[in-house]
């Protein structure tokens, strides 16, 4: 009954209104392929980083979702850098997928 009379609010008919507005608007500013590149680089260090020396589950885990991390930031990256920003991702998809060892 909470669900459907929050959807039924006229507070979330004004989000819906603004997410369409927003949409419909594009983007407001351009972002450079060095900016989403340094964004994609500083990711994979990341992720580097938090692989060093994983030896628990704890670890491996976080090395984990930092790789993910790097690869979302680089899915970002693919319209402007096109096929390689997808074979990079492909790369850490394989490496999110595998064991870390």
């Amino acid at each position: 009954e909470r669900l459907i009379a929050a959807l039924d609010s006229p507070r979330y008919a004004a989000l819906l209104r603004s997410l369409d507005e927003l949409v419909g608007s594009g983007p407001t500013r351009r972002v450079g392929k060095g900016r989403l590149r340094r964004a994609a680089r500083k990711g994979l260090r990341r992720a580097d980083g938090r692989l060093d020396g994983a030896s628990t589950d704890a670890a491996r885990h976080e090395a984990r979702k930092a790789y993910k991390r790097a690869r979302y930031a680089v899915e970002v990256l693919r319209p402007v850098a096109g096929k390689p920003a997808t074979r990079l991702r492909k790369r850490l998809t394989a490496s999110v997928m595998a064991p870390l060892r």
